[in-house]
């Protein structure tokens, strides 16, 4: 995980895909007002008095209108959400601007500038935390109402979005959570996707982007071997070129699931439901929408009709070739 975050941390170093993702996934007036040629990454590394040290999130800094807006992003990897949040964001605020004015940016009668807090979530579980510091303060006697601390972030949680969602969007940064949770059979047009959006970008950032796609596809598929392609482009076609190397991935994957099930289904049938889901993907992927006469063969067929099947496919030239 510690590498998955590092390669996360790395693409949204470059402006572009932080001013995707602001235009993107924050549906707010304020963003159509920011100059994003203005973007600049400041340093995210601050110490506390106690010499704890906060160096991985990133800080940027932008022009709206008059003004500099300094955007915090913070990148939460972690499948659970943080109760606390709000309070680790407090406490990153206070950093930034007890840096900026040890460092004499912010000097004695300036105002301090504006800080956007944006917690991006990654987990698979939807964040359900409060957002603001201000809601996990017990409520007192109504003079003390005024001394409650009040610090909120902007919260983009990838888990809430549907893909039809992400499709919308259509960006660098919607493709990459599209292609992170994507199945074997969407990955190769996800990734062509990806290439085209970014083919004509600086070459830094398509060498970026293609690390982070072989990590995710090296967590995804076995036996792959990713190595030699030289831009995202090559990488989906080595990826068309190796589908049977995946069809055995998936079989596998269904003995497994066949044995957690246990007595209850047998790990037969395990496999099969899996080989059912993998033929079914892989034909229409090879030929489009199937008819219902295939659908009907398919769920009455065993694991080695479907371990045969898989095979035929990528020499098939009908529906009909490949059940023979």
């Amino acid at each position: 995980m510690a590498q998955h975050d590092g390669s996360y941390k790395n693409i949204f170093s470059y402006p572009q895909m932080v001013q995707q993702l602001l235009e993107g996934f924050v549906n707010q007036d304020w963003v159509a007002d920011l100059d994003f040629s203005s973007l600049e990454k400041t340093s995210g590394h601050y110490v506390s008095d106690d010499l704890r040290e906060r160096s991985d999130d990133m800080v940027w800094k932008a022009r709206w209108r008059d003004t500099e807006v300094y955007i915090y992003l913070l990148l939460e990897f972690q499948s659970t959400p943080d109760y606390f949040m709000t309070v680790r964001v407090s406490n990153y605020v206070s950093l930034l601007y007890q840096d900026l004015i040890k460092s004499k940016v912010i000097k004695k009668g300036d105002k301090l500038p504006m800080v956007l807090p944006i917690v991006l979530h990654r987990g698979d579980e939807l964040w359900d935390c409060v957002l603001d510091i201000n809601e996990l303060v017990v409520e007192t006697a109504p003079e003390l109402t005024h001394y409650k601390p009040s610090q909120r972030y902007l919260l983009i949680d990838v888990a809430a979005y549907e893909n039809e969602a992400l499709e919308a969007i259509h960006n660098i940064v919607s493709t990459l959570f599209q292609l992170e949770n994507s199945s074997e059979d969407t990955a190769v047009d996800l990734i062509n996707q990806l290439y085209n959006l970014v083919k004509n970008d600086d070459n830094d950032l398509q060498r970026a982007l293609k690390l982070w796609v072989e990590f995710v596809l090296s967590q995804k598929l076995e036996g792959v071997q990713l190595e030699q392609a030289q831009t995202l482009g090559e990488v989906a076609t080595m990826l068309a070129n190796n589908r049977i190397p995946w069809t055995h991935r998936w079989l596998e994957e269904g003995k497994v699931e066949g044995k957690v099930e246990g007595k209850a289904e047998g790990v037969e049938l395990g496999e099969k439901r899996m080989g059912i889901k993998l033929i079914i993907k892989l034909l229409k992927m090879r030929f489009g929408e199937i008819p219902e006469w295939v659908t009907l063969k398919v769920e009455k067929s065993t694991v080695k009709d479907i371990d045969l099947w898989s095979e035929n496919i990528d020499y098939a030239t009908s529906l009909e070739d490949v059940f023979k």
